[in-house]
């Protein structure tokens, strides 16, 4: 495989183009893209890592491959509300 990672923000018409025909043709590699086309998908992960890093860690554990961007309005809200819900948890 001469291309293990692809980083994309070209938006969701070209992941939409792209995307799938690359897996078709046998593609492996990390698909890492910003457009909401793949969000809702069971095999991809929503790469916030303040938020979300154990669930980013599996899916990596387990051989996941596609990370794809939060909105960027809901990411912003997501990590002041996951800093204080892991303060509450971690503090006990």
């Amino acid at each position: 495989m001469r291309c293990q990672v692809i980083i994309t923000a070209q938006g969701g018409d070209y992941t939409t183009e792209v995307f799938p025909k690359l897996r078709a043709a046998g593609w492996s590699g990390h698909w890492i893209d910003a457009a909401s086309t793949l969000r809702m998908k069971d095999d991809a992960v929503i790469i916030l890592d303040p938020v979300n890093m154990p669930v980013i860690k599996n899916s990596l554990s387990q051989g996941g491959k596609n990370w794809i961007g939060g909105n960027c309005t809901v990411s912003c809200m997501l990590m002041g509300v996951g800093a204080c819900t892991k303060q509450v948890w971690w503090s006990g």
